[in-house]
Formats: C-alpha cells, sequence, structure tokens
C-alpha cells in the first residue's frame, strides 16, 4: 500500500499575485476601453420614437457641438413619446440635429459610460435614431447616445432579464 500525502493547503500566492498584476495592468493600459455593454444601446434604439433614414447634407460646428442638416429619405418608425409628440416627420423633409462635441480625452484610464457620438460626414446616407428635444430648440436629438447613427443593435437584449 502506497501512502498518500495530504493535499498542499498554502495558497497560491504568486498565481495570484500574477493574477493580480495583470488584471490592475489590464485596467490601466491605455488600450483598456470602457464601454456600455450592446444591449444598453440596443434599449435605447427600441425607447427612440423616431428611426429614420438619413442623407447627411451638411455638418458644421454650432456651440461647442455640431449641427447636422439631413434629408429623410425613409422612416422606419414614428410615434408619440412621453417627451411629446415632436414635429411630423414626412419623407423628403429635411431635419437640424444637434450633437455634443466630441469629449476631450483624459489622462488616466478611461471611464465606463456611453461611447461619443461622432459626428456623420456630409453625403453619408444612415441609420438614426430620434428623440424631440426638451424645451424646444431644434427639434430632435440623437436618442442612443454613441450608437445613434449606423447599424442597429435592437436585437441585443439584457442578458439578465429572462
Amino acid at each position: 500500500m502506497g501512502s498518500t500525502q495530504p493535499p498542499s493547503r498554502r495558497p497560491r500566492r504568486p498565481q495570484l499575485l500574477q493574477a493580480g498584476l495583470a488584471l490592475a495592468a489590464a485596467l490601466l493600459s491605455g488600450s483598456a476601453r470602457a464601454e456600455l455593454p450592446p444591449w444598453v444601446y440596443g434599449e435605447q434604439q427600441r425607447q427612440a420614437p423616431l428611426v429614420v433614414q438619413l442623407a447627411i447634407d451638411t455638418v458644421a460646428p454650432d456651440a461647442g457641438g455640431f449641427r447636422v442638416d439631413a434629408r429623410v429619405l425613409a422612416i422606419r418608425r414614428q410615434r408619440r413619446s412621453e417627451a411629446g409628440p415632436g414635429p411630423s416627420v414626412r419623407v423628403g423633409s429635411r431635419l437640424l440635429l444637434r450633437l455634443p462635441p466630441l469629449p476631450q480625452a483624459r489622462p488616466g484610464p478611461p471611464l465606463a459610460g456611453p461611447s461619443p457620438l461622432p459626428p456623420p460626414a456630409a453625403g453619408e446616407r444612415l441609420t438614426a435614431w430620434l428623440e424631440p428635444s426638451p424645451g424646444g430648440g431644434l427639434p430632435w436629438r440623437p436618442a442612443a447616445g454613441g450608437r445613434s447613427f449606423g447599424p442597429s443593435l435592437e436585437r441585443f437584449q439584457d442578458p439578465n432579464t429572462p
């Protein structure tokens, strides 16, 4: 009969230390990107009262952000929202949008949050998820943060809900 030795009960400190250092390096490196998950943008897109296909005519700096003048090519969804009905949109009508400025890069690790909405380019055709601006002013604003233009993320669902 061979003798069996009891398993070692001492912690694996070198492995834990290596794992901790690797995690810290990843969090502190400039390549780490803190981004909201796709399902958050999908929920914002699903809640947007206006979804249109746009042809971007002009993009210009305006009050610290950007002003976009676009032509509506198609309406994918138009409904009343809690913020109010907003003006009626028709195919061929023009929309003015005010986009927030792009954030300035900050030193240190990036913070978790929504991605910035880069301004579209003149001549571009894209899908836009919009909502009425509160308090008047320009009638529409981006409804899904950094994913208010471009491909749909509406298929993504919160993995924590049944």
